[in-house]
């Protein structure tokens, strides 16, 4: 009998977690899911509700099975290809972990224009994440005015939360 072929998943978005719940189906497979984020994988489309109050941090959580071994705050350092070991830094410290096969699913980042700087008095809070959700909703409480910068979707969203 052999043993289950570890697949290391690094990033918990949408990529990241459509493919663990994939790979979890199958019982030969050990599922590694390894996330910077410190909080569950979510659904980012919710977060415009979050901010508006339609819905709760519980209630846009993604489930994950008992099949997938979940590490938030996480961060990948290095790949080391030849060993097939990571290395990875969580509050508690650096270590590596082994896998057979490894999946980068690092999702996007979102990129604030250069003409735009951050001051004391002028928070600049990217909308991507649920930490950036958290933060939005902690400044909004106590503005009198924001503004919005990006027509994309989520920036129609959260002009209209």
């Amino acid at each position: 009998m052999s043993l289950p072929t570890t697949t290391l998943i690094v990033g918990a978005s949408a990529a990241g977690y459509s493919c663990a719940i994939e790979l979890s189906r199958d019982p030969h497979q050990r599922v590694v899911l390894i996330d910077q984020s410190p909080h569950m994988p979510y659904n980012v489309c919710r977060l415009a509700a979050l901010i508006r109050g339609e819905c709760s941090i519980d209630s846009i959580a993604l489930p994950l099975n008992s099949a997938i071994q979940y590490h938030p705050a996480t961060r990948l350092r290095a790949i080391d290809s030849t060993n097939q070991r990571v290395s990875v830094e969580t509050t508690t410290g650096r270590y590596s972990m082994p896998y057979d096969r490894l999946v980068l699913a690092l999702g996007t980042q979102t990129r604030i224009p250069p003409l735009i700087r951050q001051t004391d008095c002028i928070p600049l809070i990217p909308f991507h994440t649920l930490s950036n959700a958290l933060a939005i909703l902690t400044q909004v409480s106590s503005a009198s005015r924001i503004a919005i910068i990006g027509g994309g979707i989520n920036g129609v969203e959260l002009a209209a939360a």
